[in-house]
Parts: structure tokens; sequence; C-alpha cells
């Protein structure tokens, strides 16, 4: 009984990461990638990521970061949107940054 319920834990897993992997397009590493700055929540900014002109990601909130406080500055959204895109091209996708690579780039 416990063998069975194990292969259909698997069988959820394995169709979950197969749905989630349609929900970005297939041309992610080789689209033309930019990004654009947008306004957030309590005067502070976020950051949307396109591919071929076309949203996939809409980061509102800092990354990693609890609460959904946006970004203090532009400066500070656009450098984690050029983080997550560099991201992107080496095939990371979703793209997840952390607490210290944004220490690092000081967009916090």
């Amino acid at each position: 009984m416990k063998r069975i319920v194990a292969v259909f834990i698997l069988l959820g897993f394995f169709l979950s990461v197969g749905a989630q992997s349609n929900l970005f397009p297939s041309n992610m590493k080789s689209g033309n990638i930019t990004y654009s700055i947008v306004p957030s929540i309590n005067q502070t900014w976020g950051f949307q990521i396109l591919v071929n002109q076309k949203p996939v990601i809409k980061q509102l909130s800092i990354p990693a970061l609890q609460g959904n406080q946006g970004f203090k500055d532009t400066i500070a959204a656009g450098k984690v949107a050029r983080l997550m895109i560099q991201k992107i091209r080496q095939g990371e996708m979703p793209p997840t940054v952390t607490i210290p690579e944004m220490k690092k780039i000081k967009a916090i």
C-alpha cells in the first residue's frame, strides 16, 4: 500500500513539473529578453520581465523577502531585473534570487 501511495506522489510531482515548464515560452533563452520598471505599493518599484515583448514575470515585491514591499528606487529594481534575465539566459526558469545575491549587487 505504501508503494502505491509513493508511486502516485511521484507521478503527481512529475506531472506538476511538466505543467510548470509549459507556463514559460520555449524560446526563453534565445528570445529577446527585456525588462520594464513598474510602480508597486507604497511608492515603491517592481519590474516585469518580457520575452519578445510579452510579459512572463511580474515582480512587484522584493524576491526572497517576506511581505509585499517593493524596491525603494528604480535603480535597485533594475539591478534585480537584470540579474533575473542573466539567470534566464543561463537556463534557470523560473529564476530564483537570494538575499546574498541582492546584497552583492547592492539592490538591498
